[in-house]
């Protein structure tokens, strides 16, 4: 057996009566503990929210979106459309016309995320269970519907039984460029259209999406030929990174397409080349913001396990005092400096090994049974979930646990360096 391990063995599990040292052990435990549990569930929260996000997200995001690296739209033409359908495993094309517009209900106005879409956008997106009042259609017969988010619903104050009065909808005119102060709609097209139903999916798209049939958007907005974007839908048993590799290197070989802003006169000029989005690289910003919210929160808790080694340093820096004879001794019969830092980093290792196996078995209950019966609620009513999501990633327990051995490794360095300095004669003649 490793001589200094057994050592600091005995040191720890030793009877001995209880004094400061004992309690600062015990102590640093209980943070280690506490830092360690706090730090995985945490992480954990940040793991179910990041996955909740994706989730909703992928009920109106696209498994894949063709837009144009600059401006705002493209010239749809039937080249562009036979290329991008000719690309094995491509299923569905959705048409996409969307931009900022005005709506106004019954003297209430707001601005809005118009999104058009054509006929087939019901094969497209996962939204048939997130209607809560109505139904789920933009097209019945030769009437048009729109699909208002929540907080566009409410905002407004929709009655859906009302089959009188219609939303109405401003967009700019195009070429306008001054806008009459005393009648400043007459610099905006204005259409009616009917609501449909509502969807409740997160906040970000229910605060000011609106879903309208593609020819609604393209009268109302004046873009004619033009897309601001083509949203695809992959065949099952195909993989989406590989059409989308597929997709951008026919596209790439069609970079002569028209791709214009809408909003300009020189039609077919070409301003910049396709970009190929998964659903992922859609939401890249939110996700991006996750990612360091969830770094910043590794690093301000890890400052507690940080707290608890001073702990850990007292306990062994007063150790080190109350042993300098046992020390002294050991020199006296061979013992090595090293052999001494060994003692302390062992020591050290295992006040902070029981901390983190208790932390570990803790945060794993806690979130087990948040999982399970969801105790610690989420919002109120009117959230997408009851209580909190969570998920346990077994890599974040191994950054914590690095993080707890990197933290005691510092923590015992300056108690083993000083008890290895130990003077042998002045500890031994006392």
């Amino acid at each position: 057996m490793n001589t200094a391990l057994f050592i600091a063995r005995r040191y720890f599990f030793a009877k001995k009566k209880r004094n400061f040292i004992n309690l600062l052990t015990f102590m640093s435990m209980i943070g280690v503990a506490i830092g360690t549990a706090a730090l995985i569930i945490v992480l954990s929260v940040f793991n179910g929210l990041e996955n909740l996000t994706r989730k909703l997200h992928t009920a109106y995001n696209a498994e894949l979106k063709i837009s144009a690296r600059e401006g705002k739209s493209f010239v749809l033409n039937d080249s562009l459309m036979t290329t991008i359908k000719s690309v094995e495993g491509v299923k569905t094309v959705t048409e996409v016309i969307e931009d900022n517009a005005l709506i106004q209900y019954k003297g209430t106005r707001m601005a809005v995320h118009l999104k058009g879409v054509s006929d087939n956008f019901s094969e497209q997106y996962q939204l048939k269970d997130q209607i809560i009042d109505g139904k789920f259609k933009i097209k019945e017969g030769n009437l048009d519907f729109a699909l208002l988010g929540y907080g566009v619903y409410t905002m407004l104050s929709v009655a859906m039984n009302d089959e009188v009065t219609p939303l109405q909808v401003w967009y700019p005119k195009k070429g306008v460029k001054n806008i009459s102060p005393t009648n400043p709609l007459n610099a905006f097209n204005q259409k009616a259209i009917m609501t449909g139903g509502v969807l409740f999916i997160e906040q970000q798209f229910d605060q000011n999406h609106v879903i309208v049939p593609l020819s609604f958007a393209q009268k109302l907005t004046e873009y004619g030929k033009n897309r601001t974007s083509l949203e695809v839908k992959v065949k099952d048993g195909f993989s989406i990174n590989k059409v989308q590799r597929q997709l951008k290197r026919e596209l790439e070989n069609k970079s002569g397409l028209l791709v214009k802003d809408a909003q300009t006169e020189t039609d077919g000029k070409f301003k910049g080349k396709f970009v190929v989005e998964n659903a992922e690289e859609q939401q890249a910003s939110i996700l991006r913001a996750f990612k360091i919210e969830r770094f910043f929160a590794y690093i301000a808790f890890s400052f507690v396990l940080a707290l608890a080694s001073f702990n850990i340093f007292f306990s062994l820096a007063m150790l080190a005092v109350e042993k300098r004879y046992d020390i002294s001794l050991l020199f006296s019969i061979g013992g090595s400096k090293s052999m001494i830092r060994k003692i302390f980093y062992f020591e050290g290792s295992i006040i902070a090994f029981i901390g983190a196996i208790v932390g570990i078995v803790l945060s794993v209950s806690i979130i087990l049974a948040q999982q399970q019966w969801g105790f610690v609620p989420l919002g109120n009513g009117n959230s997408i979930v009851e209580s909190y999501p969570v998920e346990l990633a077994y890599l974040d327990i191994l950054w914590v646990c690095v993080t707890v051995v990197v933290v005691t490794i510092l923590a015992s360095f300056v108690p083993a360096r000083n008890a290895s300095h130990t003077s042998i004669t002045s500890n031994l003649l006392k």
